[in-house]
């Protein structure tokens, strides 16, 4: 072969390598952009239980995080809307909020503002224990949802319990949705 031969397949190879027909500004990648560009693994995670020892419900497309929490002895449900950060409070003004429970009407929160909440404004909101249907007794019989209304949009999020927490006999609701389990009564 010709030294000639070898000097222009190797520059064409070597163009066809680089890329020559790369747009000018097309982006090379380094390593650290691989460290920048990775969520945490948390970013998308949210604890089973709120500050309050409630249970977490995620209201709209995440648009607001909420805690549900159930007095045992009043019966009584009290909401604490909450930052992305699950412990700082989210008060929001001219909102309501209802309890949508599985065979039952409806149910209004009133609104119970919490004591640093902006004038006009909750970030709680609370509910009579008479005011749940008589087959509620704890708060794993809430099946069903919560939704917010602020600005007169609906944000809404299913209530749901993780039975991982030390309650025997207890069945998963995502492989038994929409079924009623009566076996942790008594515990």
């Amino acid at each position: 072969m010709s030294l000639r031969f070898c000097l222009l397949s190797g520059a064409v190879l070597a163009l066809s390598l680089s890329g020559c027909g790369a747009k000018p500004d097309a982006r090379q990648f380094s390593e650290q952009d691989d460290v920048d560009n990775v969520a945490p693994p948390e970013a998308h995670h949210h604890p089973e239980h709120g500050p309050n020892g409630g249970h977490v419900v995620v209201l709209g497309d995440h648009a607001f995080h909420a805690e549900l929490v159930f007095d045992a002895d009043t019966r009584n449900v009290t909401v604490y809307l909450l930052e992305h950060d699950m412990a700082t409070a989210t008060p929001v003004a001219d909102a309501t909020m209802s309890l949508n429970l599985e065979g039952a009407e409806p149910v209004a929160f009133e609104s119970a503002p919490a004591d640093g909440d902006p004038e006009g404004q909750s970030s709680q909101f609370t509910l009579s224990g008479d005011k749940l249907p008589e087959s509620v007794h704890d708060e794993e019989d809430l099946h069903g949802s919560l939704v917010l209304t602020v600005g007169g949009q609906d944000h809404s999020g299913m209530i749901s319990h993780d039975h991982g927490h030390g309650h025997d006999g207890h069945a998963d609701h995502d492989e038994h949705e929409g079924e009623h389990h009566d076996d942790h009564k008594g515990e």
